[in-house]
């Protein structure tokens, strides 16, 4: 898992401030310049950040002199066929990047995100992450308002004028995430996040590159490295790669070899982002932008095949204005064909086991190692496992399976006593939709026989008892007290479970398949609220192994800061490693479709 990153530290240029979801690489630091909040109400804040930028690109740059008065080079000098800048060009680029933040190519969702992701900034949003902490949410809505005076965010201007350098909502909540997502309906504020997108990260860098003499593989890496570092001067932002990248090779500009070259700039970016465990994972270079250096491919023709967290992405056309992509085979289902309830977030992490393996599978796996076999059932192929025997930590012995999707391999750092917003990584499951169907056969226990979905927890160790950090919701046996709980084991294994009245008659049955989804938001209107539901289809496949999706809200909890459940009264809303199937009591379970993914969380 991520480690923290280092505290802040002054800086004179805007840094990017990145969503905190799936890919969530947050730089160490961002601002808005001192410049820039002494002048709020100034009538461009856009020019000021652009000539901030401007700057801040300079400040790194030792062959400035060389390069910076320089006519622009002749395609046949910069040996370079196609431009960036060019609308279907961008429009590539802005898909390669959103592979990466997004796990998704379609950039344009991400206009009406905005969330509170607890890492110190208020409200994260839009297309690159603009802040109600750091100043540039302030200038996307005043530049907002400039073109649309009448619009849904111009009130909450004097809030976020007001909240700069803090993560307050004051002002602001309850319906400020509403209204942001409305505004987003609206093109001239899409226009607002387009103009400081390309202002402060995407101009400059294409501009950088084009006076280097590089071409648009070269003008990409140098915009994907600046989304993700910032434009400033140090050694973790983009200047300071591109100086350390220039003291190994010339750019075509200065006579070198532009693959050399682009390789020493990799090099450089790759050993920044190891200084920092939010960006340790450097496949957006090693398994995307490397592929393409590596093809020789310097004009980023089509079609692009490239991986991103291991997950498979390919372009094989642009035309600069692309229509949307293509909508899933029914409305509203997955790609197994499973209704989703809740809209996903356009960042964040999401797993779902589909084709794969759990045997195989790093992220979606048996606890104890334990072997699953494939069956098939009509068009559903699902997976049989045997339960395995243990010794409970609680006392007493028994017989369980755990089933485990994890967020990201690594370490986890924190506990619910001192989590950071997350517990491991902010690539932690947070806001969350948790999915799967279960068949369980031969009753071998029925004191303990149950069923838990546990969510935002980490690892479960006596070694460690307050990394269990845990919620859950179950589902036992007809006529048993464990039918409808919800629980909390923050330290492991001490459970606090509060009984919840069903909606609807339905238990944990041998040998029938029920589908079972864990839904859990934070209320985007109170930090004090987390909604936590658990839905059952119990009749989820058709004759042909389909899903039915005849999903109803079988129990509820609404946790809340404060409230007691017994032994604990913190409010759980922070994001953990591991969402988890556990099934204790049963010979035999079957499972098939598990998947976790981000959701947005409803408006109030």
């Amino acid at each position: 898992m991520h480690r923290p990153s280092p505290p802040p530290r002054p800086q004179a240029c805007p840094q990017p401030c990145s969503d905190g979801t799936r890919r969530a690489e947050k730089p160490a630091s961002r601002c808005i310049s001192a410049e820039r909040t002494a002048t709020r109400a100034a009538p461009a804040p856009l020019l000021i950040a652009l000539l901030l930028t401007a700057a801040c690109v300079a400040a790194g740059n030792p062959a400035h002199a060389q390069t910076t008065n320089a006519a622009p080079l002749p395609i046949s000098a910069a040996g370079a066929r196609a431009d960036l800048s060019e609308p279907r060009m961008k429009d590539i680029a802005m898909q390669l990047v959103s592979s990466a933040e997004n796990s998704s190519l379609d950039w344009r969702a991400q206009y009406q995100y905005i969330e509170d992701i607890d890492d110190g900034r208020g409200y994260t949003a839009g297309i690159v992450g603009f802040c109600s902490g750091t100043g540039d949410m302030l200038m996307v809505v005043e530049d907002y308002t400039r073109r649309s005076p009448g619009n849904p965010l111009a009130k909450y201007l004097p809030a976020l004028r007001k909240l700069y350098g803090s993560d307050s909502h004051a002002g602001l909540d309850p319906h400020f995430t509403s209204d942001w997502r409305k505004a987003a309906q609206d093109p001239a504020f899409r226009q607002s996040q387009d103009a400081l997108r390309d202002s402060v990260y995407f101009n400059p860098a294409v501009q950088q590159a084009k006076q280097d003499g590089l071409r648009a593989l070269g003008q990409f890496i140098y915009y994907d490295a600046m989304v993700m570092h910032g434009p400033g001067p140090d050694s973790s932002s983009f200047g300071g790669i591109r100086k350390k990248a220039l003291r190994k090779a010339k750019p075509p500009a200065l006579g070198g070899n532009e693959v050399d070259y682009l390789n020493a700039f990799l090099d450089a970016r790759v050993a920044a982002m190891k200084t920092e465990e939010a960006h340790s994972d450097t496949s957006r270079v090693d398994t995307a932008q490397r592929v393409f250096l590596r093809k020789g491919n310097l004009d980023l023709q089509l079609p692009l095949q490239w991986k991103v967290y291991g997950d498979s992405f390919r372009i094989d056309a642009a035309d600069g204005n692309p229509p949307p992509p293509a909508p899933p085979p029914q409305q509203g289902v997955d790609a197994d064909g499973v209704q989703m309830l809740f809209p996903s977030a356009t960042k964040g992490t999401t797993r779902r086991l589909g084709n794969q393996d759990p045997n195989t599978t790093r992220t979606i796996y048996l606890e104890k190692k334990q072997k699953a076999w494939p069956e098939t059932a009509g068009v559903l192929r699902y997976w049989n496992t045997e339960s395995y025997p243990l010794n409970y930590a609680s006392g007493g012995s028994g017989w369980t399976m755990r089933l485990h999707l994890l967020a990201k391999e690594g370490e986890q750092y924190y506990t619910w006593k001192n989590q950071k917003g997350y517990l491991g990584s902010s690539a932690d499951f947070k806001n969350q939709e948790f999915t799967v169907y279960l068949r369980v056969h031969q009753l071998l226990d029925a004191e303990r026989a149950q069923l838990q979905m546990k969510i935002r927890g980490g690892s479960h160790s006596s070694g460690r008892p307050d990394a269990a950090s845990t919620v859950m919701m179950t589902l036992g046996p007809a006529g048993g007290s464990r039918v409808a709980r919800f629980a909390k084991e923050l330290t492991h294994p001490d459970y606090d479970y509060v009984k919840l009245t069903p909606k609807f008659d339905a238990s944990l049955t041998e040998n029938s398949w029920i589908g079972l989804k864990f839904v859990s938001w934070n209320d985007p209107t109170s930090r004090l609220r987390v909604v936590n539901r658990l839905y059952l289809d119990t009749t989820p496949f058709d004759a042909d192994g389909r899903p039915r999706n005849q999903w109803r809200l079988f129990s509820e909890y609404i946790d809340v800061e404060g409230q007691s459940t017994g032994k604990y009264s913190k409010l759980v809303r922070w994001a953990g490693p591991l969402s988890t199937l556990r099934v204790d009591g049963y010979q035999r379970i079957d499972f098939a479709l598990p998947s976790v993914r981000e959701i947005l969380p409803p408006a109030p």
